[in-house]
């Protein structure tokens, strides 16, 4: 919680960011409450989606309201 109250902060100031964040899935992302305030306030624009077999999808990423549901 510590590191995205600071991801804030900076990204509050301009900075642009290059960060990564780990869940199984983009559901389980939005739910973590150690990323749900970067989540809400949409700090994070792309999400590469890893799989186990080292291919990847890109996504944009969805805002999300403060329970952690996605908005569509």
């Amino acid at each position: 919680a510590e590191d995205c109250n600071a991801m804030i902060q900076a990204a509050n100031c301009g900075v642009y960011l290059i960060a990564t964040a780990h869940g199984n899935s983009l559901e389980d992302f939005f739910h973590r409450s150690a990323y749900r305030a970067a989540a809400e306030r949409s700090l994070f624009q792309t999400v590469l989606l890893l799989r186990p077999d080292k291919t990847f999808t890109v996504e944009g990423m969805k805002p999300c309201t403060s329970n952690g549901s996605v908005r569509y």
